[in-house]
């Protein structure tokens, strides 16, 4: 048996011995909540009810994991596969059930805001973990649920609306520094919350010939709500602005690239209604990221090249970096939702609108007359693109002694593709006091980014007439539900058409973004989440293992990212309490399909991803209104890749102080 064989093996034998451990632990379990924990999307059910797997962690757990950033936690808790470029969650990939990064949905308080221009920047989420209420992780399919781009899964993030104030720092390797601070007010008709976070590091390549890992995030929220009478309006807002080195993001070929965004998104809703439900919204959305391939500070420009010592950016064969590439995306729409709820039923009704549009100097089509990017000199869009789609969706439930059904249907209408119908149903019983039997089958969609519709580059050729991708998903699983458990284990199935990949034929074609024709996907997942005191003793523990196995598609290409999944994992996060003394610990196990080239072998060699553990720890003391903590990330200092040749930071640490008013 081979060393990564070995590795599988022990893995799911820890993983059905850590659920063995966790269900007898559940007996003792002695608290709230998991049946009181409702789910934010088109139909209002709790969680037990669904004949699904959403996992979901509250601002009471948060604070406990080692994590400071939204991709750590989901990287700890749940399912989600994310790959992140670099370290502290400056930039990350995510995807479930071996999708990729684009087929996955991002929601604040319920409202789509994934990129238009490309999937790496679904998780540049401007909200901070102390503006943090809760986060809910779909395991599948959920277009249904909460839209379309639910292709394989979903998370929504929701804010809080008040919060006692709150300031906090702290510091690390690698020079690591970060400030926060929350402030709130509360009156007879509004609620508010403002807050502020800053963030910087050095780098943590700093004994590599190349470093450019370091990086600055400024991130500013607000959430407010005031009650107007007739119905209360709520308003919630959010910037972030990051600038960081990318050191072998997208290539290793060209290590100096940099890249600098700044987001940020207005959301206006109201909620009225008893037994008959109105939500009404208003969304807007705005993104404007620099790429550099060359970094500016690295290579100078003089008379119109980039020229760091003696090197002058290029590709060879006279081809020169002539510049960076610059995007500004803007979204807008609403959103109108109609729920009836009956006594044995629940029905919702809605339709959604938005415009989205995209100007650029390498996404879209040409501009008759360019226009020049604000801030910056000699730089211009040159190409623009827009589209507009609607969305109109009808779910139904019903539950009847043991028997739960829900169906619905999703059509996505716009001025580009025909009309795409998705939907499907699920079915549940009730074999056992707590313990639910439950089946699904349901057709979902993606529609391509502008990244793959448009971007061509020296290495990439983008494909205008790139067809949305499909997949029909078959589900069947048990789930046991108390007041304080979760367990289940099911299996899943998923049948993809038109997969948009980027592929080529031979190594030494440019990668192109292309339909597949079919993909085969299988996989299994197991897991349990117990919520225990809320004073002393165990907090929560929360463990799962899940696998994944992707068929070769039935074409000779080669696979740039479908092929390239986790295929096992095994996660364990837990936290105890001892008198004033909090302590928590995260464990992660992976193992990857794929390959990627080693850029540092002489001779670029191809390698398979290799198996690796990481272990993170947080330690606390609470004093008066004072917590002081002590965070260590990847305990084992592992040396690992989640990304092609990405190096992965090894051991970190990092001590801080926060304030909370009692």
């Amino acid at each position: 048996m081979n060393r990564k064989n070995l590795f599988i093996s022990k893995l799911i034998v820890l993983a059905f011995i850590s659920l063995l451990f966790t269900n007898s632990l559940s007996a003792q379990a002695d608290t709230v909540f998991l049946n009181e924990i409702q789910v934010q999307s088109r139909m209002p059910q709790s969680i037990s009810e669904t004949s699904k797997i959403i996992q979901s962690v509250d601002a009471s757990e948060l604070k406990f994991l080692p994590a400071d950033n939204i991709h750590e936690v989901l990287n700890q808790i749940g399912a989600a596969d994310i790959r992140s470029r670099g370290a502290d969650g400056i930039q990350s990939d995510i995807s479930f059930r071996a999708g990729n990064f684009e087929q996955t949905l991002l929601l604040i308080n319920g409202i789509a805001i994934n990129d238009i221009q490309t999937g790496h920047h679904n998780l540049n989420l401007p909200v901070d973990m102390q503006d943090i209420q809760k986060i809910e992780m779909l395991q599948g399919p959920g277009n249904r649920f909460y839209g379309i781009n639910s292709y394989s899964g979903a998370v929504n993030v929701i804010t809080k609306r008040y919060a006692k104030p709150s300031v906090s720092a702290y510091y690390g390797s690698s020079n690591r520094f970060g400030v926060s601070g929350l402030a709130s007010m509360k009156k007879r008709k509004f609620v508010g919350l403002l807050s502020a976070s800053y963030r910087q590091s050095d780098g943590y390549l700093k004994d590599d010939s190349i470093n450019n890992t370091d990086y600055k995030t400024l991130n500013l929220f607000f959430s407010g709500s005031a009650d107007l009478g007739v119905a209360p309006l709520s308003i919630d807002a959010g910037f972030v602005h990051k600038e960081f080195g990318a050191n072998d993001f997208y290539t290793p070929a060209y290590p100096w690239q940099y890249e600098a965004l700044n987001t940020g998104f207005v959301i206006l809703s109201s909620s009225f209604g008893n037994k008959i439900h109105f939500e009404p919204s208003l969304f807007y959305r705005r993104n404007q990221d620099r790429f550099e391939l060359f970094r500016e500070d690295v290579y100078q420009r003089k008379n119109g090249f980039y020229i760091n010592g003696n090197d002058t950016a290029g590709f060879g064969n006279g081809y020169y970096y002539k510049g960076h590439n610059h995007h500004l995306s803007h979204v807008v729409g609403g959103k109108f939702n109609f729920k009836y709820l009956g006594k044995y039923s629940k029905t919702t009704f809605g339709v959604e609108f938005r415009k989205e549009l995209l100007y650029s100097n390498v996404l879209g089509e040409k501009m008759s007359e360019k226009q020049k990017v604000a801030f910056f000199e000699d730089a211009y869009f040159t190409k623009s693109v827009q589209r507009m789609r609607g969305n109109i969706y009808s779910e139904y439930y019903v539950k009847k002694n043991k028997t739960a059904f829900s169906g619905g249907f999703a059509l996505t209408l716009s001025d580009v593709w025909q009309p795409i119908l998705t939907g499907g149903v699920d079915v549940s019983y009730e074999i056992f006091p707590q313990y639910m039997l439950y089946a699904s089958a349901n057709r979902t969609t993606r529609i391509p980014s502008y990244t793959d519709l448009y971007y061509a580059g020296p290495l990439n050729i983008g494909n205008p007439d790139l067809k949305p991708e499909t997949a029909l998903n078959g589900e069947l699983g048990i789930k046991k539900h108390t007041k304080n458990t979760l367990i289940y284990l099911n299996g899943f199935y998923r049948y993809g058409k038109n997969t948009i990949d980027w592929a080529k034929e031979k190594k030494t074609d440019k990668w192109q973004s292309m339909n597949i024709t079919e993909l085969n996907t299988i996989g299994a997942e197991t897991g349990v989440q117990l919520h225990f005191s809320k004073n002393q003793g165990f907090r929560y523990l929360f463990a799962s293992y899940n696998f994944a196995h992707m068929s070769d598609p039935k074409s000779d290409i080669i696979s740039k990212y479908v092929l390239d999944y986790l295929q096992h994992s095994v996660r364990v996060s837990t936290a105890y309490t001892y008198k004033k003394i909090d302590l928590s610990t995260s464990v992660r196990l992976e193992d990857r399909a794929g390959t990627y080239i080693d850029y540092d072998t002489p001779a670029k060699e191809e390698k398979e991803y290799t198996p690796y553990i990481l272990i993170d720890l947080k330690a606390s003391y609470n004093i008066s209104d004072f917590n002081i903590f002590f965070v260590v990330n990847n305990l084992l200092n592992t040396k690992y890749h989640e990304i092609s040749a990405v190096k992965m930071p090894g051991i970190q640490f990092q001590a801080g102080v926060a304030w909370t008013k009692r």
